[in-house]
């Protein structure tokens, strides 16, 4: 029987099916609950003038997010359905978009940062 550090056992996780679902079903309502606290302290913060309008700062933010879960959605199927082919893992092919993607944002907030404040 080999050990947990032996490297037959590299790169394996000891953790059982049911755990990953508990750990992803609490990300999943942490995330849920965050979502919606952000949302009430972001409609406070932003000015009485944003607010007024059809797009108002609530709806952009909702549909900004539904956006974000539907591309992360399909790469989660695009990875998951081609990992095999490039011979790496899961989670590595996920974490190069997600990175690129972290970095583009931060770029356009540096940039755009003085237009964003109001």
């Amino acid at each position: 029987h080999a050990q947990l550090g032996s490297p037959s056992n590299f790169g394996k996780i000891p953790y059982e099916c049911y755990q990953y679902i508990a750990a992803l079903t609490v990300t999943f309502m942490g995330t849920i609950m965050l979502e919606s606290a952000l949302t009430g302290l972001m409609s406070k913060s932003t000015s009485p003038k944003l607010n007024k309008a059809y797009l108002n700062c609530g709806f952009i933010a909702t549909i900004i997010g539904n956006i974000g879960r539907i591309t992360a959605d399909v790469l989660i199927l695009v990875v998951g359905s081609t990992h095999q082919s490039f011979g790496s893992d899961y989670i590595n092919l996920l974490y190069s978009p997600i990175m690129i993607t972290s970095l583009f944002g931060i770029l356009i907030v540096r940039k755009y940062y003085n237009h964003l404040v109001i």
